[in-house]
């Protein structure tokens, strides 16, 4: 299939000699400023690269270890253990380096640590506990003989109603 020309032979033979130089002229001049664009372009890229390296710098500085992270996730997760998992993602995705949950399970010395406290606090409530124990006790006989005397006075009125 033969190309169709742009411009017709009767077209060419019309076109001047300024036309043309005119025309090339502006081909010169389109091809500076393409030039120009891509090295503008150039200067921009490589100025993003600059703020980003510095950006990674910066972010890198006041960024804990590996190991820090970790230790403060097992921190929040004494709390809330069911977020292991969600935890373990993040620290993967923030690190580019694979955390497992099984990798912030608590150490025994925090295990034991925390076994203490709730055994203090279990004590504490027992201690409640037998102190409200007795006060429970006087309720429930109270609500009891209560119990009774609604019982009494029902069947007095029944009685009078009758």
């Amino acid at each position: 299939m033969p190309q169709e020309a742009i411009f017709s032979d009767t077209e060419l033979a019309c076109l001047t000699q300024d036309e043309i130089e005119f025309l090339r002229e502006q081909i010169d001049t389109l091809k500076l400023e393409l030039s120009h664009r891509d090295e503008q372009l150039q200067q921009v890229q490589q100025e993003l690269k600059y703020t980003n390296q510095e950006l990674c710098r910066a972010f890198q500085i006041n960024r804990p270890s590996l190991e820090e992270a970790k230790k403060l996730a097992n921190q929040v997760l004494v709390r809330r253990p069911f977020a292991r998992t969600a935890v373990a993602e993040l620290l993967s995705a923030l690190y580019g380096a694979a955390v497992s949950p099984l990798d912030l399970e608590p150490s025994p010395a925090h295990q034991k640590a925390h076994l203490a406290k709730l055994a203090a606090h279990t004590q504490q409530l027992q201690t409640q506990f037998n102190q409200l124990e007795p006060q429970f006790v006087t309720l429930q006989t109270l609500s009891q003989e209560l119990r009774v005397q609604c019982q009494a006075l029902r069947a007095q009125r029944q009685k009078k109603e009758e």
